[in-house]
C-alpha cells in the first residue's frame, strides 16, 4: 500500500525554503510550512462546533450534563436542526450521537477535543 504524499506540505517546504534563501533576512512569520491538516484536521473542520460548545458552556452550563460515571457529555442544543449542525462537524471518535436537541458524546474525547475540562461546580453547603 503506497501512502499518497500530502502536497500542501511538500510544496510549502519548497516555497519557504526559496524566501528563506532568497530573502537574506528572516522571514515574516506568516511564512511557515503548512500541511492538509491545517486544511482539513477536525479542529478546522469542527470550528463551529468547537465555538458553539465552548461559548456554551462559558455562559449557560444548565444546558450540560456530566455524567463521569458513564463517561458522558450531553448538551443539549435547543434545536434539533443545531444538533445536526454540530453532529455533522464532530469526529467520529466522540462517539457523537443525537437524542432530540441532545448531543451525548464520550466526556473524556470531548475534554480533549474541546480542550475543555468539562466539571460540573459543586454548590457550597451541598
Amino acid at each position: 500500500m503506497t501512502l499518497v504524499p500530502d502536497i500542501l506540505a511538500v510544496s510549502s517546504e519548497v516555497i519557504s525554503s526559496i524566501i528563506k534563501e532568497y530573502s537574506g533576512t528572516s522571514p515574516p512569520e506568516f511564512v511557515r510550512n503548512l500541511t492538509l491538516e491545517d486544511y482539513f484536521g477536525e479542529k478546522v473542520t469542527g470550528l463551529h462546533a468547537i465555538n458553539t460548545i465552548r461559548n456554551a458552556w462559558k455562559i449557560n452550563r444548565k444546558a450540560f450534563v456530566v455524567e463521569r460515571k458513564q463517561g458522558e457529555l450531553r448538551y443539549n442544543a435547543g434545536h434539533v436542526w443545531e444538533v445536526d449542525k454540530i453532529l455533522k462537524e464532530l469526529p467520529e471518535d466522540l462517539k457523537a450521537h443525537k437524542s432530540r436537541e441532545w448531543i451525548i458524546m464520550d466526556l473524556d474525547k470531548a475534554c480533549d477535543f474541546f480542550s475543555v475540562k468539562f466539571k460540573k461546580r459543586r454548590l457550597l453547603g451541598r
